[in-house]
């Protein structure tokens, strides 16, 4: 059939290879094959690519059965991918992974989330993305899972082309099976359509930037106003703790630092009146409750069973230590701190 209908690409899902199966043993004449195994049974991805069609494999996680190529048809830069979800796997975790793919082949997506690029370094990107494969979420249906599916694909500038029943039972009828398109070109129009020369009519530094973020942003809000704000916030959180941790390694002033940095708290809370007098409030508590009967039995077990021979001390922090707990922090703790 592949031949006869002398199709370019053919992707598969649930494959079933394991590496027990030589690919020499799947050949089709005149296609390449391209395979992603499970390494267990079932599942498995892969494609058969007219040998006519130079093409390359798209570095992609492991984490969830996927697998993209990218060519050149007519002079269109194509990006393929096909995925698999088994039925148990978590859906919520799948959506995230393959979001995460998506931001990193989609152009103008993919250096917003790069710690060790700038979005000003846009490289050359694919014209157009296909995605398709069985996720094993009925999109006829108005689930939860069904949804976040959609809101993802929305958020991307996709479009899922496929509207009628893929599996048909007895019983049952499901769109299990999708095929996923990109739909970027109005999103390209109006970016091309912002007059970025502008930019240089004013020699402030400041004013440029507020210029470029201003329309940026705007063109965002547009579009995908949630999930690349979201991805965007996150990027901007991750280059913050990364330039932290830059300064504490490079500094022998660290309290000096932190203080330039804005991540001490430099404001003093004072405590409320009614909070100051501790002992009273103690006292209250203590006071106010009748004392139970002491089980001597149930005292004699927990102080003579420890579990482990950890004991709860204090001790003084280093510098050292002081480093190490900022270097832990998560980028939300350090936007908190950071100033705008």
């Amino acid at each position: 059939m592949v031949q006869k209908s002398k199709y370019d690409i053919v992707a598969l899902g649930e494959t079933w290879l394991t590496s027990s199966i030589d690919s020499s043993k799947l050949n089709i004449s005149n296609y390449v094959l391209v395979r992603k195994d499970r390494g267990s049974r079932a599942g498995g991805v892969a494609f058969y690519t007219n040998s006519k069609i130079r093409f390359e494999v798209i570095d992609s996680s492991d984490i969830i059965e996927q697998l993209w190529i990218s060519c050149i048809l007519e002079g269109v830069s194509i990006a393929n991918g096909v995925i698999y979800r088994q039925p148990s796997y978590s859906y919520s975790i799948f959506i995230n992974e393959l979001e995460s793919t998506l931001i990193e082949i989609i152009p103008y997506y993919d250096k917003i989330i790069e710690l060790e690029s700038t979005l000003i370094e846009i490289i050359p990107y694919y014209d157009k993305i296909i995605l398709v494969g069985d996720i094993n979420i009925d999109m006829l249906s108005n689930s939860y899972a069904s949804s976040t599916f959609n809101n993802m694909l929305q958020s991307m500038g996709f479009c899922q082309i496929i509207d009628s029943p893929t599996r048909i039972t007895s019983c049952t009828a499901t769109l299990i099976d999708v095929v996923c398109a990109s739909d970027l070109d109005i999103v390209h129009k109006d970016l091309y359509q912002i007059p970025f020369f502008l930019i240089f009519d004013s020699s402030d530094v400041d004013e440029q930037i507020n210029f470029l973020t201003s329309n940026l942003l705007d063109l965002i809000n547009a579009y995908a106003p949630k999930q690349l704000r979201n991805i965007t916030n996150r990027a901007i959180d991750r280059e913050k703790k990364a330039f932290v941790e830059y300064r504490m390694r490079n500094t022998k002033d660290m309290w000096g630092t932190l203080k330039t940095l804005g991540v001490m708290c430099t404001k003093r809370t004072a405590i409320p009146e009614n909070l100051r007098k501790p002992n009273e409030i103690n006292t209250y508590f203590i006071s106010s409750i009748s004392l139970l009967p002491l089980d001597n039995d149930l005292y004699n077990f927990y102080y003579s069973n420890h579990i482990g021979n950890s004991r709860f001390t204090f001790s003084l922090a280093t510098d050292m230590d002081v480093l190490k707990a900022i270097i832990l922090l998560t980028e939300p703790s350090i936007e908190k701190r950071r100033p705008s």
